[in-house]
């Protein structure tokens, strides 16, 4: 369940390139 999350924000990351990525949140 925790990788399908973070599968999901790696992927919100790559919709949001303008916002810088931190690494804390990735």
């Amino acid at each position: 369940m925790k990788f399908l999350e973070l599968n999901k924000k790696r992927h919100a990351t790559k919709h949001f390139t303008d916002k810088p990525v931190d690494p804390k949140d990735v």
